[in-house]
């Protein structure tokens, strides 16, 4: 496992640590703020948006008790949404106006802004 911070137009995938490795296809999904895409200079603009979504993939628990459900709720400016993705994650969307300066860090994610607003 090694984190990707960069890539070139000939399919290299730049690595921390700077090892590189050779690829037929770059996907650049590394969010918003995408050093991968950013390194091949393809952002002509980043529009701040009025709402913001977060999503994770987060390992299930038989403890957690929503393993075969699907949640939304909507509290107050807070949207938040529990899928099922696989067997062994579920799929969580956390969404929030820009003003909402707890709700929108999400590196380091802030459980405590949160966990009150989960249903159940």
């Amino acid at each position: 496992d090694s984190k990707a911070i960069g890539a070139r137009p000939d399919g290299t995938l730049e690595l921390e640590g700077g090892k590189t490795c050779q690829a037929d296809l770059v996907v650049g999904a590394d969010g918003v703020h995408s050093r991968v895409r950013d390194s091949l200079g393809l952002l002509s603009k980043l529009v701040e948006l009025r709402d913001g979504c977060g999503r994770h993939l987060v390992p299930r628990k038989e403890s957690d008790g929503v393993n075969s459900q699907r949640l939304e709720s909507w509290t107050g400016g807070r949207r938040i949404g529990i899928a099922p993705a696989s067997r062994d994650y579920n799929y969580v969307f956390l969404c929030c106006s820009a003003d909402d300066t707890e709700g929108r860090m999400q590196q380091p994610f802030n459980l405590a802004a949160w966990v009150g607003r989960i249903p159940g």
